[in-house]
């Protein structure tokens, strides 16, 4: 194992080759690192493989003396990568080189295992909700894995993230409750300077109405859950995919989401804003205002989902509720209220759904333009804007 805050790259350059990789695991330590697997061989050279280990725990699923689960043993983090600093521009041109290149259609890819600082609670809770001041033990590799990439959680409750791989990967949870996320939502692009990623880290997201939306797997991916209570969550995939519940009951949820307006850079087009009093009258479905706006040259259309929830003032629902808009004027915003929709996401500072927003004393409202809201994520499992891995 490299020294806490060194690089390590192993090369087995030609013929068949086999890296294995032993973590300490996101509660053992706060052991950090790079370790850059970068195969020198030809790509029809052999078939290498990458193997990466986390700590393996007896402390599986419930624990009876509080009946609640265990803390997360390891917190595994799978994501593509704009390119590796340092990496050789003598290797095959088959394989990326030192800077991005949108030429390259073979982006390298990192495993990060995450170390939270130390904080009250489940250090995936913490990781999730702290704006991750952790470190973390790093293993890089490209496509030169022409084998299998699998990642190992053994013994204890695991989280895999996965937003995205770069070669034919297989998860295994082993015994225990482990989650699988494939494929996350953040509330900004990830390939831009604001991300607050560093350029090497820079992934692709897709636009939509909740969010930028990570691709899941760009290459094969099968996750096993093993032994225990395990749950799946997939988001996004872009190759084919195998989920595996094992032993236990287990939990799969598949979400779709609606694809977004973007404008010619890929970032999303916000709906229309509007902040000032409104009149509602729910019987007729309508929102009236009398400021001398125009709800018109404000932007609302026929066909927009406008999202209502009250402040909690007075005799106000503080609960969210979506219809379409069915009728504007200049002045009224008449709802087909008949229409069942789905749910709004949550109204929360760290939501990624930002869209139009009416705003009254006693009511907010909000509209994507032209789109129906995809259903929301499933409850208490939104995914993390993880950090960079350093």
């Amino acid at each position: 194992m490299p020294r806490a805050g060194t690089t390590l790259t192993l090369d087995g350059q030609g013929d068949t080759d086999h890296y294995v990789v032993y973590t300490h695991g996101s509660e053992h330590g706060d052991a950090h690192y790079v370790i850059n697997v970068l195969d020198s061989g030809a790509a029809a050279d052999g078939v290498d493989t990458l193997t990466a280990y986390g700590a393996d725990s007896t402390a599986s699923g419930i624990d009876p003396s509080t009946g609640r689960p265990y803390p997360t043993d390891d917190i595994f983090l799978l994501r593509a990568a704009s390119y590796l600093p340092g990496e050789s521009a003598a290797r095959p041109d088959v394989y990326c080189g030192t800077a991005a290149d949108g030429g390259c259609t073979n982006h390298p890819a990192y495993i990060a295992v995450l170390h939270p600082a130390p904080g009250s609670g489940d250090p995936l809770t913490v990781a999730q909700t702290s704006g991750y001041a952790g470190v973390t033990e790093r293993i890089a590799y490209d496509n030169a894995v022409n084998g299998m990439l699998s990642v190992l959680g053994l013994g204890g409750n695991d989280h895999f993230a996965v937003d995205d791989n770069a070669a034919i990967t297989n998860l295994d949870g082993g015994a225990g409750a482990d989650s699988f996320q494939i494929g996350q939502l953040f509330g900004m692009r990830r390939d831009a300077a604001y991300s607050g990623l560093s350029p090497a880290d820079w992934f692709p997201t897709v636009a939509t109405t909740r969010g930028y939306l990570s691709r899941g797997a760009s290459a094969p991916l099968t996750a096993q859950g093993g032994s225990g209570d395990d749950t799946f969550s997939v988001y996004s995939n872009q190759a084919a995919l195998r989920l595996e519940g094992g032993a236990g009951n287990d939990l799969f949820l598949i979400q779709a989401f609606a694809l977004a307006r973007t404008d010619a850079h890929g970032t999303l087009i916000m709906g229309p804003v509007f902040t000032g009093t409104v009149t509602v009258n729910a019987a007729a479905g309508t929102l009236t205002r009398s400021d001398g706006g125009s709800f018109i040259a404000d932007g609302f259309a026929v066909g927009q989902t406008l999202a209502v929830a009250g402040a909690g003032v007075g005799n106000d629902h503080d609960a969210a509720h979506a219809a379409v808009i069915s009728a504007v004027t200049a002045t009224t915003i008449t709802l087909a209220t008949g229409l069942t929709v789905a749910a709004p996401c949550s109204t929360a500072a760290r939501s990624p759904c930002r869209s139009a927003r009416a705003r009254s004393p006693g009511r907010r409202s909000r509209s994507p333009p032209g789109r129906r809201r995809a259903p929301a994520p499933s409850p208490g499992r939104r995914a993390a804007s993880w950090p960079t891995a350093t």
